[in-house]
């Protein structure tokens, strides 16, 4: 796979393995950063999951009427 990143991204990627050990070559960067990103993505849709099931624990507590009252701005006279 060739890929075409424009001047800007390659002057960057090349200063970067230039720059850093890490690094022998821009294809060694390039597929670090396309793990990272995986990794990212895994995280930012497990912890969407994780809220979704929060709410949806919210809404059925809410259902059978386990839920309080709450006057929210009395309670931020109360902090303040």
């Amino acid at each position: 796979m060739n890929l075409n990143l424009g001047k800007d991204l390659e002057a960057y990627i090349s200063q970067k393995v230039a720059t850093d050990i890490t690094y022998n070559n821009a294809s060694e960067w390039v597929r670090e950063a396309i793990r990272e990103k995986i990794k990212s993505d895994r995280e930012y849709f497990e912890q969407l999951e994780a809220l979704k099931a929060d709410i949806d624990v919210g809404l059925e507590q809410i259902e059978k009427g386990q839920f309080a009252d709450l006057d929210f701005d009395a309670l931020m006279k109360e902090t303040n």
